[in-house]
Formats: C-alpha cells, sequence, structure tokens
C-alpha cells in the first residue's frame, strides 16, 4: 500500500471513515467517476447493421464461419445443435447476434458455443440469448474462448447458461493463454452484465491468463449478474461463481448476486487494478467462502479494492493470502469460519464481521506473514453464536507470531458467550507478534 492510502485510513482517526474507489494510482473519493475499467469501450454501432435472419442451425453455422462485417443475426426458437455444439471461426468486425423474445442455443455436450481460430473478433455483441447444456459429463464451458481467439469488443448482455447441476464444465469461460500449447492471443474490452447463470456443473465464469510473460487481457467489468444452484454436485470442488486467474488487469466487478457457490463465491488470483463493489453472496448448500484474494507465487496479486457488499457465508466472509495493496472498504459479512489475511501494506476499514463458528477459532487472524496493514472502525464479533447452533470465538482477534507494523485502530471486538454461559478469552485483541504491531483505542463487549 502506498503512504498516500495509509495516510487517508490513519488521518481520520476515530470517525466515520469516507468511502474510496480504487483509480490507477491512488484511491478516491466514492462519487468520482474514476473507475479501473470502461464498458463503453468497443462496443457495437447497430446503426449501420444490416439484419440477417437465422432461421435453423444449418445457417447459424454459416453465419458464425463467415466473415461478417455491420450485420445484426435475428434468432428466434430453440436451435439444437447436438453433443458437438458450434464455432465461430469467421472475421466479425462490428456484429451483434440477438433474439427479439428470446432464442436457446441447446447442447447435448458441454459447449453449445465455441469462439476460436486467429480471424478478427471486433465489437460482438450476444444479447438475449440462452446456452443451455443437458451433459452430466465434462469438458469445455458451454460458450468457450479458446486462447487463438484474440478479441477486442465482446459484449454479453441479457444472456441465460443454464446447466444440469452435475458434471464438469463452466457456463462461461474465457483461456487467454494456454498451459498445455503454451500459446495464447492478447485480448480487451469485455463486458458482461445482467446475464443469468443457473446450476452450473462447475464455474459459472471462469477467465483464465496464465501465461505471466504479459498481461494478454484487461479492461473487463462484470456487473449485475446473478450465480444460482438450487442443488449440490458433491463431485465438483470448485463451483464458483466467478473466477479469475492470470495476469489480467483493470477488472470491474460489481453489484453481482451468487447464491449457493461452493468453495469460493468470487476469485482474484494474480490480477491487478480492480474494483469489487457492492457484491453479494450466500451460501446453504455447501461450504463456500465469499471473497478469496491469492496469489500462486508469481507475487501479482496486487492493487485490489473490495467496496460494501453483503455476504451470508458457509465458510469464510472473506480470505486474503500473499497479496499486496488490497483495500477492504465497508460491507457487512457473516460466516462460519473466521477472516483469515496473509498480507502486506493493505487495508480493512468500516466493516461489520459476524463469525458463528463450526469450530473454535478466532473471529479474526493476521497470519504470520502480515505486515503494514490497517484494520479500524471495524466490528469483528461472535455474539450469538451458540443460539444460532456454532461456536463463538476463542479469540475475537489475533496477530499471529511473526506480523508486525500492523495498525489496528478503534475496533470494537465483540465475544459471544459459551453453551456454559462463560467466554473462552477476556475478548482483547490478541498481539502475538512484534512489538510494532500497535493497537490502539480498541473496545471490548462481552454477550
Amino acid at each position: 500500500m502506498k503512504n498516500s492510502h495509509l495516510m487517508v485510513l490513519l488521518l481520520v482517526g476515530l470517525g466515520t471513515l469516507p468511502a474510496y474507489r480504487l483509480a490507477t494510482d491512488q484511491l478516491l473519493p466514492v462519487g468520482e467517476t474514476a473507475l479501473p475499467a470502461d464498458s463503453t469501450r468497443n462496443r457495437v454501432n447497430m446503426a449501420v447493421m444490416t439484419d440477417v435472419p437465422i432461421r435453423n442451425v444449418a445457417e447459424l453455422s454459416r453465419f458464425l464461419a463467415s466473415a461478417q462485417t455491420n450485420k445484426r443475426a435475428l434468432l428466434s426458437g430453440v436451435y439444437d445443435v447436438g453433443p458437438s455444439g458450434l464455432q465461430r471461426t469467421g472475421a466479425w468486425n462490428n456484429v451483434l447476434v440477438t433474439a427479439q423474445k428470446g432464442a436457446t442455443i441447446l447442447t447435448s455436450g458441454t459447449t453449445a458455443l465455441l469462439f476460436q481460430g486467429n480471424k478478427p473478433v471486433n465489437r460482438v455483441k450476444l444479447d438475449n440469448l440462452t446456452f443451455r447444456s443437458t451433459s452430466t459429463g465434462s469438458g469445455y464451458p458451454i460458450l468457450f474462448s479458446n486462447e487463438l481467439v484474440s478479441f477486442h469488443g465482446w459484449e454479453i448482455a441479457r444472456c441465460t447458461f443454464v446447466g444440469t447441476g452435475s458434471g464438469h464444465y463452466n457456463a462461461f469461460g474465457i483461456v487467454q493463454y494456454s498451459t498445455v500449447s503454451h500459446s495464447g492471443g492478447t485480448s480487451t474490452d469485455l463486458y458482461v452484465h445482467d446475464c443469468s447463470f443457473l446450476n452450473s456443473p462447475r464455474m459459472g465464469v471462469e477467465i483464465l491468463s496464465q501465461g505471466y510473460d504479459k498481461p494478454r487481457l484487461s479492461n473487463l467489468t462484470i456487473t449485475r449478474n446473478r450465480f444460482e444452484n438450487l442443488t449440490t454436485n458433491d463431485s465438483e470442488p470448485h463451483r464458483m461463481a466467478t473466477s479469475l486467474s492470470g495476469l489480467i488487469t483493470n477488472i470491474y466487478h460489481a453489484q453481482n448476486q451468487s447464491i449457493n457457490a461452493k468453495d469460493i463465491a468470487y476469485e482474484f488470483v494474480n490480477v491487478k487494478n480492480v474494483l469489487a463493489e457492492d457484491n453479494a453472496a450466500s451460501a446453504k448448500l455447501e461450504t463456500a467462502v465469499g471473497y478469496s484474494i491469492t496469489d500462486d507465487g508469481r507475487n501479482s496479486t496486487e492493487r485490489i479494492t473490495v467496496k460494501g457488499g453483503n455476504f451470508v457465508m458457509t465458510s469464510r466472509p472473506f480470505q486474503v493470502y500473499d497479496a499486496k495493496d488490497i483495500h477492504f472498504i465497508g460491507g457487512t459479512y457473516l460466516g462460519h469460519r473466521g477472516v483469515d489475511v496473509n498480507c502486506q501494506n493493505s487495508s480493512f476499514a468500516g466493516l461489520t464481521i459476524t463469525v458463528h463458528s463450526t469450530t473454535v477459532e478466532s473471529s479474526w487472524q493476521f497470519g504470520g506473514n502480515s505486515s503494514g496493514n490497517t484494520l479500524a472502525n471495524s466490528v469483528i464479533s461472535s455474539f450469538g453464536a451458540v443460539k444460532a447452533g456454532y461456536h463463538p470465538a476463542f479469540e475475537s482477534v489475533v496477530l499471529r507470531s511473526g506480523t508486525s507494523n500492523n495498525r489496528l485502530i478503534g475496533v470494537t471486538t465483540r465475544l459471544g458467550r459459551k453453551a456454559d454461559g462463560i467466554h473462552y478469552t477476556d475478548g482483547s485483541i490478541q498481539n502475538q507478534g512484534a512489538a510494532t504491531n500497535l493497537i490502539q483505542k480498541s473496545t471490548v463487549q462481552l454477550e
């Protein structure tokens, strides 16, 4: 975290913290327009388009395989594309594929539509379509773009993705760089909004760019989408709403809703320049963390701000591991494991955290490599845990051995009672790390 970020948090003292929004090099007060991604770039221009009615699968297949410029493909009804699906391989520039009253592309395999090949994909929009798979097996996503594709302006709007809830495949996926072929294109300007992802066997949205030679994917906006699973999928361990992994830059992830994710609702790995705001998640069916921000040894997960939102999770409200310059500002979180952070030069402010735990542990833990972090003006509580059928915290907040130069300012710890009416500890913040960890003006409340 830059010194200016830290000063913002310290100068406000114990008053109400203002909300801040991530820009490319600073935190700006909310209300200003700076965002890390611009959803208006490289959008289609419908005014110059010619309509192309698509009446059957054969016509759709030809349209996808042919060069198209300034075209609006009009779909209606159901297009049963069989187990192999269809492929977009033609050079496209300013193309809209839409349906006035909705249309369904149906596959008995896992992939209904594959974007592939090295021909241009510029200013493309898919609108008001349903992509449905009846597969219970394994395979590529229902809508998939592989490493051969370089797109510049791809909008997916008001679409519905429907899986069976069984098997191992994503609803929507991009592999911008393949670790198998050791190759990949470079893409920009993705906009996924107002879509529904229902009963995805695996991820709703998984976007990978794991080349690590350079950022190959940038300027992503993912907003106002709904991810919902109605049943469990016991054989699939990773059933997230969104997972973004690799050298991906400039991401705006906002106002999305995750219902019954498994493992993690929203995952960020190795990405940078991110604002995630006003997202929500709840889970009942399977164990899931809210936000997971991690780094897999690349030392590239940084400059991520998470703002607001409401989370009711079956595991940790959030976790942050081996990342830096991470900022959580506001938001209400309920979880059944404690918050776990092991990060550097990051800040956590204005949070309301309640942990009714499945195991006896701390409600909030700074792990051994945590340094230069600030936790300010937040409430960390395990009140009501026993009544809800869970465990209260052993320690409310703890800084583990090895932590240093962290500041905890104006934190209220609320320690719940055990079933026998007493408490595990006195509820105060515990510093097991260096003397450079500073605890100032904290308040302890005992249930």
